[in-house]
């Protein structure tokens, strides 16, 4: 059925570049001929970089080495913080409902010799009201990283993946050093204890670390191809739970040399700080001048198409939930055949079962804190040992990320190469492995959470969760896999609004939805059945496994960028024609006989 050419509908959606006037044969020309030299351009989609950055030293290309040698310095100040942070919540709380247990009659004065942890951590009462504060600060932290990730994680595409990392960074060195200020001052602070919010409040409004992590995974998705994806993906993510291993007993050691339990957050600041001046100053930039310009006329098109909407009632209402408008890329969508072309009435529901999926196992960080206490608790541990358990699961869900997945990785592509008579690995084959990795690593997961439930000495429980560091490679697998249908659906890749997207789900699950889950959980139970996080913790990864079981590859999923998808696409015909018909569907237009649009 023909469109209609009265006049142009509402775009509310462009991905592509309109130009500012009425579109003739020409103006559209122009457009393919400058999308052709995109696709084409090595530092868009590809592993290869264009001739002028490959001229540069190596210190000025971007590589995803620079990322997988530096990010561990903010893993390391991240996980060092864990077990000190949950101890001084601890006490804090017990200096207001238990203060006669502190023998000088002086909160901060404890902090820097014979804090009575063990004492605290075991009354029901302290450790239920340092569940909430650690609730309250994680999901104050997360809603505000809701309201702004996906700004942030928009902006990348238009200001650079550095300049983003650099903006997150310096929020977790305030969060530091805020934390410092009021566990030291908290009695001549507004609201005590309470001052702490501050600090997450200000890393939530630029974004968080699911901000962080959203501009970082789009770094690693410029510089790396298809088929190497998944396994940069998950070498990065090693070497952060590399940081996240060693981090603990550097905490441990400072903690126990020092005498002084806010040295590891001296420490975490520095850290932080060095991080920030790496990606500013050091690290390069992943997108070319030319992609960061593309963004921006892209962006300067919506805005004013946006503008040119009638002011009613319902736009209104939908500039007010603007901020949920990344995860509109992951949800259900029409399902289209191997050649392209829609499949009726029929809709596609990977993108956002792999959302689902995501969120429900990266809720599980947000227990991380109340697991922290439950160990207290039950074997009376403090930073120091609490330190040391942390980086041996942590450690062997390094091994598992740097040496061991990517090993198998590398081995069953190359197996499977040979098997098909290929002379090195394809990535045709590479999305269903990534799916199948995503599958078994989530069924890890639950067999974990399970015997950590029936664990009742420290022996099982570390056996149970050194086997769930196995199950790491869920994350890295199905990002590669989500990536992969994205780019299937859109006929071209866009990793910063597929993982801005992703970025909003993670900050939800893990910082919004997950602490209040088990949070209450946690404060509910800890008196009676403090093991009922765990129960909660393997109900979160069976539906995982349920969603990611569901996920169905399309044909040609394995594509892999748009080039190609118009290269092979046989309803089309050719490449400008292709082009057309999807310029078409966006201004509402038909390309006639004579490919002259109207508009």
């Amino acid at each position: 059925m023909s469109r209609s050419r009265s006049r142009p509908r509402s775009v509310h959606y462009p991905d592509t570049l309109l130009p500012d006037v009425p579109v003739d044969d020409e103006a559209l020309d122009e457009l393919i001929h400058a999308r052709d030299e995109t696709l084409v351009d090595g530092t868009s989609d590809g592993p290869a970089l264009s001739p002028e950055r490959s001229s540069l030293p190596w210190w000025r290309r971007p590589s995803p080495w620079w990322l997988v040698l530096i990010v561990p310095f903010t893993t390391v100040a991240l996980s060092s913080t864990l077990a000190a942070k949950v101890e001084v919540y601890t006490l804090l709380a017990c200096a207001v409902h238990k203060p006669e247990v502190f023998k000088s009659g002086a909160f901060e004065t404890t902090l820097l010799h014979d804090y009575p942890t063990v004492k605290c951590a075991a009354d029901p009462v302290v450790a239920a009201a340092a569940a909430k504060l650690n609730a309250a600060m994680t999901t104050s932290m997360g809603i505000l990283s809701c309201l702004t990730t996906g700004f942030w994680s928009s902006l990348s595409d238009r200001v650079g993946r550095t300049r983003l990392m650099t903006l997150t960074v310096m929020g977790g060195f305030c969060t530091d050093v805020i934390f410092v200020l009021a566990t030291t001052r908290a009695r001549y602070l507004p609201g005590g204890y309470w001052f702490l919010l501050v600090g997450p409040a200000i890393e939530g409004s630029v974004g968080g670390f699911s901000t962080g992590s959203a501009a970082a995974h789009a770094y690693l998705a410029d510089v790396s191809g298809p088929a190497e994806r998944s396994r940069i993906f998950a070498l990065f993510l090693g070497t952060v739970f590399l940081g996240i291993g060693f981090g603990p007993t550097l905490g441990s050691i400072l903690v126990k040399y020092t005498g002084n339990l806010l040295s590891v957050f001296y420490f975490a600041a520095s850290a932080h700080l060095f991080y920030g001046i790496m990606a500013f100053f050091v690290i390069p930039e992943s997108l070319s001048a030319r992609k960061m310009k593309e963004a921006k006329l892209a962006y300067a098109e919506e805005m004013r198409l946006h503008h040119q909407q009638d002011r009613t009632l319902q736009l209104r209402v939908q500039r007010l939930f603007g901020f949920l408008r990344p995860l509109l890329v992951v949800l259900p969508g029409p399902s289209v055949s191997a050649s392209g072309s829609p499949k009726g009435r029929k809709w596609d529901w990977n993108l956002t079962l792999s959302a689902i999926a995501f969120g429900c196992v990266f809720s599980l960080s947000s227990a991380v804190t109340f697991k922290t206490q439950y160990l207290m608790k039950t074997f009376g541990w403090t930073t120091e040992y609490m330190g040391y358990f942390l980086t041996t699961a942590g450690s062997a869900r390094a091994v598992y990320m740097v040496v061991i997945l990517p090993f198998l990785i590398k081995h069953l592509q190359a197996r499977s190469a040979r098997r098909q008579g290929q002379t090195s690995p394809s990535r045709d084959h590479s999305p269903s492995f990534d799916l199948g990795l995503a599958k078994i690593s989530v069924l890890i997961d639950m067999i974990a959470f399970g015997l950590m439930t029936l664990a009742t000495s420290v022996l099982p429980f570390l056996g149970a969760s050194i086997l769930n560091s196995f199950g790491a490679g869920f994350g890295p697998a199905l990002q590669s896999v989500a990536l992969e249908l994205h780019t299937r659906r859109n006929g071209r890749e866009e990793a910063g609004k597929l993982f801005g997207a992703f970025s909003i789900v993670q900050a939800f699950s893990g910082q919004v939805f997950g602490p209040s889950v088990y949070g209450f959980v946690f404060v509910k139970t800890v008196a009676t059945f403090p093991k009922a996080i765990f129960l909660v913790s393997l109900a979160s990864v069976t539906i995982a496994f349920i969603c990611v079981s569901l996920i169905r590859l399309p044909p040609s999923v394995q594509l892999g960028d748009a080039e190609e998808q118009l290269t092979v696409d046989p309803l089309q015909g050719t490449e400008r024609e292709a082009l057309l018909a999807r310029d078409a569907t966006l201004v509402d237009i038909e390309p006639e006989s004579s490919t002259k649009p109207k508009p």
